[in-house]
């Protein structure tokens, strides 16, 4: 699995484990993306971890950041 760059695996890696531990996937979200605002996470990762919730929040916090910076 590759995330291209080397730095999307660590990141889908943080977010599953913490939703393992959290209460909601939108608390692990809103923790991970506020360490890091530039994060991006491995989308394959979140798939295969088939937590639909914790995928979709995922990919709506980083096409934000990606408007943000680069529109």
């Amino acid at each position: 699995m590759n995330c291209g760059a080397g730095l999307s695996r660590s990141t889908a890696a943080g977010l599953i484990l913490l939703d393992e531990w959290a209460l909601s996937s939108k608390m692990v979200v809103e923790r991970v993306f506020t360490v890091s605002e530039l994060a991006t996470s491995n989308i394959i990762m979140l798939e295969l971890y088939r937590q639909e919730e914790l995928y979709f929040l995922a990919n709506q916090r980083i096409e934000v950041t990606l408007q943000k910076y680069f529109s």
